[in-house]
């Protein structure tokens, strides 16, 4: 196993990312940070910290819960209604592999008049099956189909990016 990040370089990256989205985002009304369930949730929770300081508009952060081994069977639920046609969202994940989980996480947005909705992942590997494309990104890997990426959480804080 080898660390690709400790928590020091992810905070030099969360804050990187918040004066990118502050920059792109300051002339909307409001944003919607929508994490998905378990890393994903906590990295939209942790940028939304970062942002705030930076730029004074509204924002929020809901959780989407998804079966990522099985997308396309299982129920995809908002934590939250989204009053999409007001906000700007985000759609928030820790690791884009395949880009299924993200594919499939669009499904909820179908449905709704969308004002934006862009992605943000805090790892993008180049693995793509899916047409999926991260607007945000913390760190780009190229690495094997057979390494894992973890995103360690400790304390509600996202703490290491590993490489297995």
């Amino acid at each position: 196993m080898a660390q690709i990040a400790n928590r020091e370089k992810i905070e030099r990256i969360l804050e990187r990312i918040a004066y990118q989205l502050a920059e792109n985002y300051c002339h909307h009304k409001h944003i919607t940070f929508v994490g998905v369930k378990e890393s994903g949730f906590v990295l939209a929770q942790e940028v939304e910290n970062y942002l705030k300081p930076i730029l004074n508009i509204p924002t929020e952060v809901i959780s989407l819960e998804i079966d990522k081994k099985n997308p396309l069977t299982s129920e995809i639920k908002l934590s939250k209604n989204i009053d999409a046609k007001n906000t700007a969202i985000i759609l928030v994940d820790d690791v884009i592999n395949s880009g299924q989980t993200l594919f499939y996480a669009l499904k909820p947005f179908f449905d709704m008049k969308i004002d934006s909705l862009d992605t943000l992942i805090l790892v993008e590997r180049k693995h793509k099956r899916f047409p999926i494309i991260a607007d945000y990104v913390g760190i780009s890997l190229n690495t094997t189909m057979l390494e894992k990426i973890e995103v360690k959480v400790k304390g509600g804080k996202i703490s290491s990016i590993e490489l297995v």
